[in-house]
Order: C-alpha cells, then structure tokens, then sequence
C-alpha cells in the first residue's frame, strides 16, 4: 500500500483501488455500518468512536 502515491523504487505510482480509495469519510462509514451489522447499537457505536474519552474529559476538566 502507498497511500501518499509516493514513487518508491521498483514501485510505480497507481491509483488505489477498493479500500485504498476510500477517503477517511468513507472509512468511517463502512466501520459505523460493519459495527450496526454485527448488532452494536447506536450508543455502544457512540462509545467506540470516542463517546468515553468525550465523557472522561467532562469530568476532569472544569466548565466553560
């Protein structure tokens, strides 16, 4: 994989294909569905895409 499609000796430059040429969006989307299919629900899907680290520095950092 050279996702920066960067020359690398005996390597030339191609375009990616299937899930290299998905953007980050699209990344992200296929995870939160793959994750529905197996059934997680939307607030376990919450927590793995980073709901516990939102909660955590709520409670250790003061109000705004």
């Amino acid at each position: 994989m050279n996702p920066a499609r960067f020359e690398i000796e005996g390597h030339g430059a191609k375009p990616g294909a299937g899930v290299e040429a998905q953007t980050i969006g699209e990344h992200y989307t296929t995870f939160i569905k793959m994750l529905s299919g197996r059934g997680f629900s939307d607030d376990h899907i919450g927590l793995l895409l980073g709901g516990n680290y939102l909660r955590i520095w709520r409670q250790i950092l003061p109000a705004a």
